[in-house]
């Protein structure tokens, strides 16, 4: 805490750290809208392959011909693993940049704390939930190509129930953990559009967290932060909250200014709305005492 004028002063912003976090901030919202277009498109193949089979087996059942198309092979089928896939290990890239930048602003703000510390705890539940997809999704892939070769003994099971088993167990121990998480990416998104003044990031951050529209949520993430990122630049100031003085008005807190000594210039008034303590009390009650200097 510095001394001002011979008074205790809120920590002074760090532009420098803001403008690092927001540039993190945009990288982290880029990779987001990514990770949305990649579950998008590995679910819609996922469907399209679902609703082609339903149709065949349809066909067969009234007695009509029953030809599987031709577009489903086991690499259409790799095509919509390897879309999830791919968006799972960029979202954990995304979330990290997440939480670089949230840290970074803590070095100016340390509201940004409690963001940082739930989105550790989120990160070990996500890689948790990835690794237990990959596992079980491997599992099935590796049935599937046993059964298509033929290698399957008779009596024997190609599918590795307690692969998948244990799969879900970390799926759903990850999913408990990642909740924490997206409770810390909200908070920190919510605080990062209240500290820049970006109405847009505030409802990005509630946005992004919907399913079926988190890809706007994402977009106007990282709309918010690109002209968050401009005003820094432009050297628009962080408003910056008093941490040490109560609202003036309020039951008043008395500071000891520091002693005159031969020499130096009297001590300077109390900042406005606040008053200087008593001249019967050489500190007040509830006074905060500040160091005195001598030559």
């Amino acid at each position: 805490m510095g001394y001002a004028n011979g008074y205790p002063q809120p920590p002074p912003p760090n532009p420098s750290s803001d403008a690092d976090g927001v540039g993190l901030l945009k990288i982290g919202s880029g990779l987001g809208i990514a990770v949305q277009a990649l579950f998008w498109a590995g679910f819609l193949i996922f469907y399209l392959i679902f609703s082609a089979l339903e149709s065949t087996v349809s066909a067969f059942g009234t007695g009509g011909s029953a030809t599987i198309p031709s577009w489903i092979t086991v690499n259409t089928f790799y095509l919509a693993v390897a879309a999830i896939a791919g968006g799972l290990v960029l979202g954990v890239v995304s979330y990290v940049f997440f939480y670089l930048g949230f840290r970074t602003i803590r070095k100016g703000a340390p509201s940004f704390g409690a963001p940082t510390t739930l989105m550790i705890v989120g990160l070990v539940g996500y890689l948790m939930a990835a690794i237990g997809v990959v596992l079980i999704v491997g599992t099935v892939v590796s049935a599937i190509n046993s059964a298509v070769a033929g290698t399957v003994s008779a009596g024997g099971a190609a599918l590795d129930l307690s692969a998948v088993f244990g799969g879900f167990a970390l799926i759903g121990v990850g999913a408990i953990l990642s909740l924490i998480g997206v409770i810390g990416l909200v908070l920190g998104n919510w605080r990062a559009g209240t500290r820049y003044n970006e109405s847009a990031v505030k409802v990005g951050a509630i946005l992004s967290i919907v399913p079926v529209v988190s890809v706007v949520g994402y977009v106007l993430l990282l709309a918010g932060y690109v002209r968050a990122g401009s005003k820094l630049r432009n050297g628009w100031a962080v408003p910056q909250a008093p941490a040490c003085y109560p609202s003036p008005g309020a039951q008043p807190v008395y500071y000891a200014a520091p002693a005159q000594t031969a020499g130096y210039p009297a001590a300077p008034p109390p900042p406005p709305g606040y008053q200087a303590a008593p001249a019967s009390y050489s500190q007040a009650p509830g006074s905060q005492a500040l160091p005195q200097f001598h030559q």
